[in-house]
């Protein structure tokens, strides 16, 4: 009767720390992190051909200016004191703003909503 309480001790015990080893693997993995090299880098986005042309005249304070076409639409990408602002190509203004809105998680289910939200219409 001692040897099988004894026996089933050890095989309980060593069935308890297959989890505890599952927890050291995956700390291992966190601490190494093999691979995410490539998640830290800026990512790029699809460029298309412009399908207009603009006629604007730069500012003395911008350093850069990119036109482009992305699946949003066209952007005018202005760099001024080391910060980039998104300009509407027609109308000069700020262009549309990417907001997160997070919603109530017990009505959506934790799921996070993004919407557009203009500057011109705010």
């Amino acid at each position: 009767m001692n040897l099988k309480i004894n026996k089933l001790h050890k095989t309980i015990g060593l069935f308890l720390t297959l989890p505890l080893l599952g927890w050291i693997l995956t700390g291992a993995v966190f601490i190494i992190q093999p691979g995410y090299q490539g998640a830290y880098h800026q990512l790029k986005i699809k460029t298309y051909p412009l399908s207009s042309f603009y006629n604007f005249v730069p500012q003395s304070q911008w350093l850069e200016v990119k036109l482009v076409r992305s699946i949003l639409g066209e952007h005018l990408l202005v760099l001024e004191n080391s910060q980039w602002s998104n300009l509407n190509p027609l109308t000069m203004k700020p262009a549309a703003k990417l907001n997160k809105k997070i919603s109530n998680s017990s009505k959506s289910g934790g799921i996070q909503h993004l919407s557009m939200i203009s500057d011109e219409f705010a």
